[in-house]
């Protein structure tokens, strides 16, 4: 007799913008760059429309602001590293409810995971400080896989290696890259508007767009009471 499995809920959730503001210690590492540099510090609120492309996009992008062009940017990235590395929680928060949001989610039987663009050793780390580590079943980061999001594989290998066998997922993210993942992999997404998109995330024909994380508990619960 063929054994019989649980169809699990997932929900899987992107980290920078969408559980965590962590644009603060980022615009310090990214100012340090540019002071290497002789260039202008800039301002946390110009860097929260830039994260989610990566260290070097990030540079890049802030040199050609102020007309530079960038000559040596695997050093400049390496010392936006080193820099992070020393800064990546000093000013980072938890957005208001996310251990309540997470705590709920356990309580009514989802699987939780974390699927993040970010270094698979911030994302750790971060989880860890802010003791919420022990919610989520598997967490992936951009340099787990050789591929990451948008591509929907980044996705489906984190449910893979965390051993669930079958699901219906839902993505909870901020950005076109969440969204896009979430369409790639034919699942619905959330959007979050208090994260980092360099786009008006409301152009997006995403599931849903909410302001804040404790409105996605019934969001998530209807979905998925709809889908059983």
């Amino acid at each position: 007799m063929a054994e019989k499995f649980k169809v699990s809920k997932v929900v899987a959730f992107d980290l920078d913008g969408t559980l965590i503001d962590s644009a603060p210690d980022i615009t310090e590492a990214l100012n340090y760059v540019l002071k290497l540099k002789g260039l202008k510090s800039i301002e946390v609120d110009s860097v929260r429309n830039l994260i989610g492309t990566g260290a070097r996009a990030l540079i890049q992008d802030s040199f050609k602001k102020q007309g530079c062009e960038v000559k040596d940017l695997e050093n400049l990235t390496s010392s936006f590293l080193f820099k992070y590395k020393d800064c990546f929680k000093n000013k980072t928060c938890l957005y208001p409810k996310t251990k309540q949001i997470l705590q709920e989610l356990k309580n009514n039987d989802y699987e939780i995971i974390l699927v993040s663009n970010k270094p698979e050793y911030y994302c750790h780390e971060l989880l860890k400080f802010f003791n919420i580590y022990d919610y989520f079943s598997k967490v992936s980061g951009g340099d787990t896989y050789d591929f990451r999001k948008p591509d929907p594989r980044h996705l489906k290998q984190t449910i893979i290696d965390a051993r669930i066998l079958k699901y219906n997922c839902i993505f909870v993210g901020d950005s076109k890259f969440d969204f896009q993942c979430a369409e790639n992999f034919n699942i619905p997404c959330i959007l979050l508007t208090h994260g980092y998109s360099s786009i008006n995330i409301r152009k997006l024909k995403a599931f849903k767009i909410v302001d804040r994380l404790d409105d996605i508990f019934d969001i998530i619960n209807k979905y998925f009471n709809s889908i059983y």
